[in-house]
């Protein structure tokens, strides 16, 4: 009994196994003329779909890593590490943990959530820029957001005195697509 059920699904197996190779051997093959047209057509696709979420200014960058000024980069933890705009607030959060004794490097985390100011785009063939200034309630950061050809955001963060802080990279996707955890301002 057992024998006939195995041989069953053996056959069975080896039937749906044909029927997918046949189904795969009937699909044209793709030149590799037509592969890179189609994707430097998904290519622009993205870049139009950034370049709507940057002028709209909703977005979050989560970033893959960051770099300091001194040149070293660091690969991050995006879904606690992001730049986040939605309309005329923003947030930027920086940590390794979460602990307030720790953070980029063990050096201290760096969380500004506030309303955003000086909004400047700048648009040079396919290159969109977008400056502001994030007021937080202690401090003020600098930050140039600035995509190039694809959805690939680079985040450039000042401070507006002491100059370059850092920079951060990552795809710029839509709040809804981003899966990020926001740490809550807690009064002292």
């Amino acid at each position: 009994m057992k024998t006939k059920k195995s041989l069953t699904n053996i056959l069975l197996l080896c039937l749906f196994l044909m029927f997918s190779m046949s189904l795969m051997a009937q699909q044209p093959k793709e030149s590799r003329k037509e592969k890179k047209a189609r994707q430097k057509k998904e290519q622009e696709v993205k870049f139009l779909n950034a370049k709507a979420l940057l002028y709209d200014t909703a977005f979050v960058v989560p970033a893959n890593n960051i770099s300091l000024n001194n040149g070293q980069t660091f690969n991050i933890n995006n879904t606690i590490n992001f730049l986040r705009l939605s309309g005329h607030e923003g947030a930027i959060q920086i940590s390794a943990y979460l602990a307030p004794d720790r953070g980029l490097n063990n050096t201290g985390e760096l969380f500004v959530k506030g309303p955003i100011t000086f909004v400047n785009f700048i648009e040079k063939n396919d290159r969109v820029t977008l400056s502001f200034l994030l007021n937080g309630e202690t401090i003020k950061l600098r930050i140039t957001v600035s995509i190039c050809g694809s959805d690939q955001a680079t985040v450039f963060v000042d401070q507006n005195i002491g100059g370059p802080a850092f920079q951060l990279s990552g795809k710029m996707v839509q709040f809804n697509d981003a899966q990020i955890y926001e740490r809550k301002l807690y009064s002292r």
